[in-house]
């Protein structure tokens, strides 16, 4: 009472030929997975990443070092500067002294040649 049904017969070279058609062969596989990135490409890229961003530590180390030093060179000027600026200043202020005497001097002198101009005149019309 079986029936033969066209599942049970046996697989005809042609029709496997043609089965195995339409699934993908070991290079097409190969080739479709070209655009993936693998291990041993992330190794790679790794490893040139590492030494692109050394390098850029170093300029940066570098570069900062430059800073650092062209710092220490200004504050070396500045400091000359401020130590000139502070002989000037004492200079300035020593002269502004000297001016403000000097006007009270010269104000206490010619009143005293007032006074002296108002004797001289009392003696004169004394005699």
């Amino acid at each position: 009472m079986s029936k033969n049904s066209s599942s049970d017969k046996p697989v005809t070279k042609n029709e496997a030929t043609a089965i195995l058609k339409a699934y993908p062969t070991k290079s097409d596989l190969n080739q479709a997975l070209k655009p993936y990135i693998t291990k041993s490409d992330l190794k790679k890229t790794v490893k040139g990443s590492e030494r692109v961003l050394r390098a850029e530590i170093l300029k940066v180390e570098e570069r900062v070092e430059n800073i650092e030093e062209g710092q220490k060179r200004m504050e070396t000027t500045l400091n000359k500067i401020s130590n000139q600026l502070d002989g000037f200043v004492g200079r300035v202020d020593d002269l502004t002294n000297d001016n403000e005497i000097g006007t009270a001097q010269i104000h206490e002198l010619r009143e005293t040649t007032r006074n002296h101009g108002h004797r001289i005149s009392k003696l004169e019309s004394a005699n």
